[in-house]
């Protein structure tokens, strides 16, 4: 029905409603593109989804995770030894770091193992939050 076909009390009703009924229709269609606008524009899962692709790249992971564990060890030997306080600290962290990169670069195969044991399970539970859903009661908002 058109706006030019209604010509009396009951048509007009009747038009009324069939327009309420499709502005509902397409609220609803709209805040479902909002939501999934919102969620793909999250920080959050922008930054899981460069950090996915960039991990990926076995390569740039290797990378990385060495330079990671290398930049973690310089700082804690750093913190703990005192690296510029006397000759004896800056030559005990000298040896710590010599010591903990040697280790690093020995172990690295078995450190990378772990790293992406804890990553594959870091991901896993956040793709299990995305999958549960609430319900939702009919009438809220």
């Amino acid at each position: 029905m058109k706006s030019n076909d209604i010509i009396s009390k009951s048509d007009l009703t009747t038009r009324m409603v069939q327009l309420q009924a499709e502005k509902q229709v397409l609220e609803q269609q709209m805040k479902g593109s909002l939501e999934d606008l919102v969620d793909s524009i999250s920080p959050a899962r922008a930054i899981r989804n460069i950090v996915g692709d960039v991990l990926s790249d076995k390569e740039i992971h290797h990378n990385l995770t060495s330079l990671g564990l290398h930049m973690g060890a310089n700082l804690i030997t750093y913190k703990v030894l005192g690296k510029n306080k006397s000759i004896k600290g800056y030559l005990s962290s000298a040896l710590v770091q010599q010591i903990t990169t040697t280790l690093i670069n020995n172990n690295m195969p078995a450190i990378l193992t772990g790293i992406n044991l804890l990553i594959d399970t870091v991901l896993e539970d956040d793709e299990e939050e995305d999958l549960e859903v609430e319900p939702r009661v009919a009438g809220s908002s």
